[in-house]
């Protein structure tokens, strides 16, 4: 096996400058990188992480101790415990016990020799604390999860006590006069807290209930389940958590199908319906990163016990698969939201009676449907949120109107969207359907490279890092591009969208707005012949040195450039980001994501209106307020869509499928870009400035005009467009309610 003197010697250089290599230092020059690494390459020579770990004495590593491999919330826990420590630069050792304490007991001296900093464990041991303390552990490194220990340690879980309660609660208003509690033994030892909740409570509600409690192993439970059934005769099950729930179902399922029999439990979160059970929730994925985050910063002011509220009774609502005659239309653009919408309104149809048909129609379609005045086909329009001030208050019904509270309760969407996704002129004519925000992608396995660093450092005497103004994104698109670097491992640095006028004018207001918040000024002028418009348009012509050329007609062809592993940087809305993640992405494992240079962000997506063509508002403001809940909208991301609402940017399941989405979110909270005159911006369409711009931008990348040339011509054309009031919102010419203007 090749050693460091072996290496330092077919290199060429000294063994400490392979050491200064291997270990990632940027004192070593990139030629000399270059060597080293061929070197290494071709001797096939591996670094043991660990050892060089404990030889710094910087070993950055966790252990997770889990009862199984199986169980959901093991497995959610684990993964909201990963997410959170990897983030954090630490590794995560993973062991399990099969609940048997002397195989816990036998894992501990592992942990403690493989340098584990902290420990989180669900204990199998009824004192699981003191052979942790007796193996090296101090007290703020080992946190017990879950299982509360008889006697005082660090302890993180959900509020037991109070999902007992809840759960009774639910139990006594049902009015079940026979009830069976079904429990693990290990849960009874310390305080048994869910136990304690439930009896008290429903002995208190509902005295007459016959109440049958049992306490089973994993190897007994379907043998108590039996017995349940054969001696109890419950007409309610409820359980501590989804593994026993399980059991009982597999066996009503199968033998006891006559005996109607409602099973209650205690449950990790399921985005998507799940009919079997009644679940009162819990997220283990949250539980997860804050035990990450407690041995992160090893219990520091964090209390010596410390509960987690659960989430509550899953709101999913029971089907409804008589229909009612009701019927709705909802046009949609072509995106992949669109698809998503299609298969949750035919879940909204089992739940409702009502049929929705989701017509995906073409973004220009719809533009010119809009645009025509014509009386709409449709109930519902979802528009994009750039046309909304233009063409809302003439095709849609205000909301208001048809619920005074409605916009009371706008508090549950993104920040940022109240106002310009919902209202024009202080009507609310429609709710926010999806937000989609810019973000920075850059290839974070090529800005770590040691050699690249070093010698973009040569080259332009600062450190290879995510851009923080276009200044810096030119340089290391032109670094990142093999034309003009031949050392470039990509062949483009970054993207550039310009295939279109429309997109182009985005291109160049991404730029203007790192330099300046408003694109006029307070006497509504506008400000393109300015600092911030001159430089805007400087940066995109720069840019055009560093780029493929493709000509992209929209950011979905950007990013599949970039998924192909051919530039190195992508700057896009979120609604694409998840093509980086599918099987066919190069680069899934290899990109970060951070704030657009200048950090100002555009927003854009999507509203949600009734239109006035519309015969039946009431079921259409249903199916509104269907759509913008929050379990819809969770599942709505996961399954690849795009959503206005926070908790769809909050939820765990989401952060772990999609971890951008938190940046997204922070990013919408701090947008100040704003492409609106300070008044009558609710007669202007946006689209039409974009189009203006964008047609410039596209001459002077062709050298046709000049920068300044570019900025002039897009002054006037705009005046002639706008200030001119030759540019006329559409007048509906009838509806097909009642055929009035």
């Amino acid at each position: 096996m090749a050693t460091i003197k072996d290496i330092a010697k077919a290199a060429g250089v000294s063994q400490g400058t392979v050491s200064n290599v291997l270990n990632g230092k940027d004192n070593v020059s990139s030629d000399k990188i270059r060597r080293v690494m061929g070197a290494v390459a071709e001797m096939g020579y591996t670094i043991n992480e660990r050892a060089r770990n404990l030889r710094r004495g910087s070993a950055k590593t966790l252990a997770v101790v889990l009862p199984n491999f199986r169980d959901r919330p093991y497995l959610d826990f684990y993964s909201g415990f990963t997410a959170c420590a990897e983030q954090a630069g630490y590794s995560v050792d993973l062991h399990h016990t099969d609940d048997d304490p002397e195989s816990e007991r036998r894992c501990i001296p592992l942990l403690r020799s493989r340098g584990a900093q902290g420990v989180a464990v669900f204990s199998s041991i009824q004192d699981g604390s003191q052979p942790y303390y007796d193996a090296g552990f101090e007290k703020k490194d080992v946190l017990f999860v879950g299982r509360p220990q008889p006697f005082e340690s660090p302890y993180l879980g959900f509020d037991m006590y109070g999902a007992g309660c809840r759960m009774a609660e639910y139990v006594a208003k049902k009015g079940y006069r026979r009830a069976a509690l079904l429990l693990e033994p290990v849960t009874r030892l310390g305080s048994g807290r869910f136990y304690d909740g439930f009896m008290e409570t429903l002995t208190r509600l509902e005295p007459e209930c016959e109440i049958t409690d049992r306490v089973t192993t994993t190897s007994y439970r379907y043998q108590n389940v039996v017995n349940l059934f054969a001696n109890a005769h419950p007409q309610v099950v409820v359980t501590e958590n989804i593994a026993l729930a399980q059991a009982v179902e597999n066996l009503r399922s199968s033998f006891y199908k006559s005996s109607p029999v409602e099973i209650c439990t205690f449950s990790p979160v399921f985005v998507f319906p799940e009919d079997s059970f009644t679940r009162y929730e819990a997220d283990y994925r949250e539980l997860g990163r804050a035990a990450a985050e407690r041995l992160i910063h090893s219990g520091a002011h964090a209390p010596q016990t410390q509960l987690l509220e659960a989430r509550g009774f899953s709101c999913w609502p029971s089907q409804n698969t008589e229909p009612t005659g009701r019927s709705l239309t909802m046009a949609s653009g072509f995106s992949h939201t669109t698809q998503v919408l299609q298969c949750l309104t035919e879940l909204y149809r089992e739940n409702t009676g009502t049929r929705v048909q989701v017509e995906k129609v073409s973004h220009q379609e719809l533009y010119d449907r809009l645009q025509s005045g014509e009386p709409l086909p449709y109930d519902i329009v979802r528009m994009d949120v750039d046309w909304f001030r233009w063409f809302g208050p003439s095709c849609l019904t205000p909301l208001d109107e048809l619920d005074p509270w409605l916009a009371s309760r706008l508090d549950g969407f993104l920040p940022g969207t109240k106002t310009r996704y919902s209202t024009v002129d202080g009507r609310l004519l429609a709710l926010p359907s999806a937000v989609s925000v810019q973000l920075l992608l850059y290839r974070k396995d090529l800005f770590g490279d040691v050699g690249l660093r070093r010698l973009f450092f040569e080259t332009y005497h600062e450190p290879l890092e995510p851009p923080k103004t276009y200044e810096q994104y030119n340089r290391i698109a032109r670094f990142f591009t093999r034309k003009l670097n031949p050392s470039s491992p990509t062949l483009y640095g970054a993207t550039l969208v310009t295939g279109e006028p429309s997109v182009a004018g985005v291109e160049y207001l991404t730029r203007y707005f790192s330099h300046n918040d408003d694109l006029f000024d307070l006497s509504g002028q506008l400000r393109i012949q300015s600092k911030a418009g001159r430089q805007a348009m400087e940066e995109m012509r720069e840019a055009a040195a560093g780029v493929s050329g493709a000509g992209h007609k929209y950011w979905d062809s950007a990013i599949r450039e970039f998924a192909r592993g051919e530039t190195a940087m992508c700057i896009c809305f979120t609604t694409a980001v998840s093509e980086l993640v599918s099987p066919d992405s190069r680069v899934a494992d290899k990109f970060g994501w951070t704030c657009v240079p200048g950090g100002n962000a555009m927003m854009s997506g999507a509203v949600v209106g009734i239109t006035t063509s519309c015969a039946d508002r009431e079921a259409a403001l249903d199916l509104l307020r269907w759509v913008s809940r929050d379990d819809i909208a969770t599942a709505q991301t996961l399954m690849g869509g795009i959503s206005a609402r926070t908790e769809a940017y909050r939820s765990s399941a989401a952060l772990a499928a999609y971890p951008w989405l938190s940046l997204a979110r922070r990013s919408c909270r701090e947008s100040r870009a704003n492409c609106y005159p300070p008044s009558g911006g609710e007669n202007f369409d946006l689209q039409q400035m974009e189009y203006i711009i964008g047609s410039e931008v596209i001459r002077m990348l062709d050298g046709h005009v000049t920068v300044e040339q570019a900025l002039q011509n897009i002054t006037r054309q705009y005046e002639k467009e706008f200030a001119a009031g030759h540019h006329r919102r559409p007048k509906r010419k009838g509806n097909h309610k009642n055929g009035t203007e």
